[in-house]
């Protein structure tokens, strides 16, 4: 349950950043939230590839070291 919300919240993050990025390309606004939002939605990619799989602990020390 939990992958499929992850994975639907960065597909949602990513496309809501790049309709705001490409819609107004001149307004320094809508540049840093269409970057911060592609941000958080590669982020949010991250945390359900982390939580999809198994724990293999050597995996889990370098995503954690990368994702926090």
């Amino acid at each position: 349950m939990i992958n499929a919300v992850l994975l639907t919240v960065s597909i949602i993050s990513l496309t809501l950043g790049i309709f705001v990025l490409t819609k107004n390309t001149k307004d320094k606004s809508s540049i840093l939230y269409g970057i911060f939002a592609m941000l958080m939605a590669l982020w949010t990619f991250g945390m359900f590839m982390y939580a999809k799989d198994p724990p293999d602990y050597s995996r889990v020390i370098s995503l954690s070291k990368i994702l926090h």
